[in-house]
């Protein structure tokens, strides 16, 4: 990476965890949240993810964090150098195997189905947000889960 390609650390640094993870994200580069689950998020959760944080204020595109690929589980450390690379306003568990992963990483509890914040991050973890896209029950619990993250720009 060339120097004068970044203007400074904060963009550099997240440029090479981009580039050191790029089995384990995918999304925008330039986001306010972070999405992470356990497993491959599904096309419908990545929609409802996205519209209910463009919602919040949070803008619409998202990075994605999958703590599991092809069997090599995303370690603790590398868990938080990638989230802190990465420099959220607001992440999101988007399953109890993910807000648990947190939980080891930042050494703190991440309760599920409700919101907490993960180092100075406004946070909420679901116990299973693709499950809870399944009905219209779910969906109303999953957005009133989203609501507990603090508006932006309002």
């Amino acid at each position: 990476m060339k120097e004068s390609t970044k203007s400074n650390i904060y963009e550099a640094n997240g440029s090479l965890v981009w580039d050191l993870y790029a089995d384990y994200v995918s999304g925008s580069r330039t986001t306010l949240a972070c999405a992470i689950g356990s497993r491959k998020t599904s096309e419908a959760a990545q929609h409802a993810l996205e519209s209910s944080m463009a919602a919040l204020g949070y803008g619409g595109a998202l990075a994605f964090v999958t703590l599991d690929v092809d069997d090599i589980p995303l370690g603790d450390v590398d868990l938080f150098t990638l989230v802190e690379g990465i420099d959220p306003l607001a992440v999101v568990a988007t399953d109890a195997a993910a807000a648990a992963r947190l939980a080891c990483a930042y050494r703190q509890n991440v309760p599920v189905d409700e919101a907490c914040r993960i180092f100075c991050r406004n946070s909420v973890a679901f116990r299973d947000l693709e499950g809870m896209l399944e009905t219209s029950k779910g969906k109303q619990r999953a957005w009133a889960l989203f609501k507990k993250l603090p508006r932006l720009g309002k």
